[in-house]
């Protein structure tokens, strides 16, 4: 059972391997969506308004 599993596994590297381009381009167009840009800025907005010297005294 063990070579059925090992075999699976090598299996899915393969086509991992095979689907880089693929998977690296999808992420480049998610990356470049203005949806996700702005829903990243508003983050980043929202997190700056942390005062970080309040993680510093938990320390």
């Amino acid at each position: 059972m063990k070579t059925t599993n090992k075999g699976s596994f090598e299996q899915k590297l393969v086509d991992l391997k095979a689907n880089k381009e693929k998977i690296y381009a999808l992420m480049q167009k998610q990356a470049s969506d203005p949806d996700t840009i702005t829903y990243y800025e508003q983050q980043a907005k929202e997190l700056g308004g942390i005062d970080l010297e309040i993680l510093k005294n938990n320390e």
